[in-house]
């Protein structure tokens, strides 16, 4: 197993919270990267890693994937950043397709996941077509870091161990470089209706918000003296009639506070 791929599966058990099985090894030498199911919801996904940090091949591309190219040494890495690599040679084949049904993966009940490294817009328009989401690595690396960063707990598994180290350095070297002024509530809520502004723009009829998301635009997130809390109030404070609260801590204010906000902003605030 890759390291990619173990942080892309301590990802989804530590932050996402689903259970996971990775590296399920199929007929032909075909293999599944991971498979995880969300216990809450029972939501099923097939998730694919395929992560480059060279500057060429770093993006995921719409260039056509040829299989004839693929077996031709000096095109293969260049086949391999493309969405229909994945769509063909990971989620396509019958033998991973058969794989998946003996996971109780039934054919259009479970979702398709790519993790790359950034990708362009014809890759993002081609992956939706395919019925493919795509993640970016680099996002899951940060939520990691932020959450990680306030978790105490001693991790005997190497990688995760290494990810927790990586951010409470971090979080010592962002507290040292940023400047002691705080953000404040009118910081968090101008903040917010920005956000809502955007969704609105572009014609969206909700848009999902987690407190760690709009503290990092805001600022002070993560550090020693981010103001988590009020972050949170803000966001709760701003919740209507038709809003849900998709995922909270325990204690009900912190970085995973992730709230279904309703556009546009039309609808009473709900009593205190």
């Amino acid at each position: 197993m890759e390291t990619t791929e173990k942080i892309v599966e301590a990802y989804c058990r530590y932050i996402k919270g689903w259970a996971t099985i990775p590296n399920i090894k199929c007929s032909g030498q075909y293999e599944i990267d991971l498979l995880a199911v969300d216990p809450r919801t029972l939501d099923h996904y097939h998730i694919e890693t395929g992560v480059s940090i060279s500057g060429s091949f770093s993006k995921l591309t719409a260039k056509p994937f040829s299989p004839e190219d693929f077996k031709v040494p000096v095109k293969k890495a260049v086949q391999r950043r493309t969405v229909g690599y994945f769509a063909v040679r990971k989620f396509g084949p019958p033998q991973v397709v058969d794989k998946l049904e003996e996971y109780g993966f039934k054919k259009g009940r479970y979702s398709k996941v790519i993790v790359t490294w950034g990708w362009t817009d014809e890759a993002k328009d081609q992956a939706k077509k395919h019925g493919i989401i795509l993640w970016d690595f680099r996002e899951l690396l940060r939520d990691i870091g932020e959450v990680f960063s306030d978790v105490r707990t001693y991790f005997t598994d190497d990688t995760l161990r290494t990810l927790q180290l990586f951010a409470k350095a971090l979080e010592t070297g962002i507290s040292k470089a940023r400047s002691e002024n705080m953000p404040t509530a009118q910081n968090f809520r101008h903040e917010l209706l920005a956000m809502f502004n955007e969704a609105e723009k572009q014609d969206l009829s909700s848009v999902e918000i987690k407190a760690r998301k709009l503290h990092r635009r805001v600022g002070g997130y993560p550090g020693p003296n981010h103001r988590m809390p009020t972050c949170c109030d803000v966001m709760l404070a701003e919740k209507r009639v038709n809003d849900r609260i998709l995922s909270q801590p325990r204690k009900g204010k912190g970085a995973s506070l992730t709230i279904h906000y309703t556009i546009p902003r039309a609808q009473k605030k709900l009593p205190l």
